[in-house]
């Protein structure tokens, strides 16, 4: 039930709350300020609303938190009801036989689609390192208030590196402006706005994560797997460094790789006439992207076959003006 694609979707434990409303300066209140402020979007149950009440309410956390008097808890609990997404029947949907009090936070990011559940309850943050949980719900992430935080700032640059990905694949002029929406998980759509201030081209996308940085998919090919898309990142920019070299040196046929080069795309060059029968098996599918962007480019692959005196090489021959705005 994920409803807002342009912002990150999350489920909150009751300590996330305690915390925030009562250490204004933590990393929980600043979770809580991402919800005031329309930057992440929050699912709450009835249940989970009612279990926040009470705890916010016990006279024994009252006397820890002076802050927490009945006005200050009445105006903060309104104001999550007018920020959050209320789920008003969660299904069963998993049993925690470790900890049956977290199920209801588990259950509503299943329900819900929520991307992230955090807390810093290690019963709930340990089930990512169960393979059957993982395998069961791969959307889901639990993490602590201060991972979320750094997964939020890097969610925040996404735009920013689609944009640059999207310069580097089309080669576009500096005057180009690019406005990025997300427009699912994993997915983006770009506008293309030429000097004029006309929308030139609109492109459609997807990205991943690996490691502590995206990998934008080829904009053809977007069901590539993550290990084929680190391979077409990597070559990509080879690629697009030597086709600029190239241009600016005024250079017909450029060499983009020979024998030995880029093993992780290529077997042996000399064995095969074509292009095609040099690519490993399991890298087809990251082959034909990157011709897609040889051609976008303006160039045509072609293949140099093994001499006395040359090695085989995958040569770019400029064939066409390249994408004009």
């Amino acid at each position: 039930m994920r409803s807002d694609y342009t912002r990150l979707s999350v489920v909150f434990d009751c300590m996330v709350f305690l915390q925030g409303v009562s250490q204004v300066t933590g990393p929980a209140a600043a979770c809580l300020k991402l919800v005031e402020d329309n930057q992440v979007e929050l699912f709450l149950s009835a249940r989970i609303l009612t279990e926040v009440q009470d705890v916010l309410t016990r006279p024994k956390l009252q006397r820890k938190f002076p802050i927490l008097t009945q006005a200050y808890v009445d105006t903060f609990l309104q104001a999550l009801i007018r920020k959050a997404t209320i789920i008003p029947d969660v299904p069963q949907q998993f049993a925690y036989e470790r900890d049956p009090k977290d199920e209801p936070y588990i259950n509503l990011a299943i329900a819900s689609g929520a991307s992230y559940l955090v807390s810093r309850d290690n019963d709930l943050l340990d089930l990512m390192y169960d393979a059957n949980f993982c395998i069961q719900f791969p959307k889901l992430t639990i993490l602590d208030p201060v991972a979320f935080l750094r997964t939020y700032r890097e969610y925040q640059a996404i735009p920013n590196e689609i944009a640059g990905y999207l310069r580097l694949f089309y080669n576009l002029p500096v005057d180009c402006r690019i406005d990025i929406t997300l427009t699912g998980e994993g997915m983006f759509q770009a506008m293309l706005v030429n000097a004029e201030g006309s929308i030139a081209k609109a492109v459609d996308g997807s990205f991943k994560k690996s490691g502590d940085r995206f990998i934008l998919a080829p904009l053809e090919q977007p069901e590539l797997n993550l290990e084929q898309l680190k391979v077409y990142d990597a070559i990509l920019r080879d690629f697009t460094d030597k086709l600029r070299a190239g241009a600016e040196n005024g250079h017909a046929r450029i060499l983009l790789a020979q024998e030995g080069d880029h093993l992780e795309l290529f077997d042996v060059l000399g064995d095969h006439p074509n292009i095609a029968g040099s690519v490993k098996a399991e890298m087809i599918a990251v082959w034909h992207s990157l011709d897609n962007m040889l051609r976008m480019h303006g160039y045509r692959a072609i293949k140099r076959l093994p001499s006395e005196t040359n090695p085989a090489a995958i040569l770019a021959e400029k064939h066409t003006s390249s994408f004009q705005f």
